[in-house]
């Protein structure tokens, strides 16, 4: 079999199928999502998903019995997934009008729990004004 038929196997129709990108901005525009709801989800996402992962990761090596570091990856993982949700949280401004309807609509217990994780988080590496800022919008979510 000669290796260079192999490719030939295979239609380019990569004309046809071009795949369109889309800035987040473009996309937020184009839909119906609300800036403030676009970024709190992504937060929140970002942080339970993060959480599921660990859990499963731990369980599948546990099966597995491989040898893990799982505080040594959780650590690097946290730096980037906190650091990545920070990006997101830290666009939202609690005397926006829209943003504190975005906050007050989502759903309370998801947020809470993702701001809770945050808030550990950053205070276990002293960064407080990063806790300043969460805090506020924990206590703007519980007054509605």
């Amino acid at each position: 079999m000669n290796k260079d038929d192999i490719f030939n196997l295979f239609e380019d129709n990569s004309e046809e199928k071009k795949i369109q990108t889309v800035t987040i901005e473009e996309f937020l525009e184009n839909s119906k999502i609300e800036v403030g709801v676009f970024q709190i989800g992504m937060f929140t996402k970002l942080i339970s998903n993060h959480h599921v992962f660990h859990t499963k990761l731990k369980k599948f090596f546990e099966a597995e019995e491989v040898k893990y570091d799982f505080e040594q990856s959780k650590n690097a993982a946290n730096f980037a997934v906190y650091h990545r949700a920070w990006f997101y949280i830290n666009q939202i401004k609690v005397d926006n009008p829209s943003h504190i309807k975005a906050i007050k609509e989502f759903e309370s217990t998801v947020l809470s729990k993702s701001l809770d994780s945050a808030i550990f988080y950053y205070e276990e590496r002293e960064e407080y004004e990063k806790c300043a800022h969460l805090f506020k919008i924990k206590k703007l979510m519980k007054k509605s």
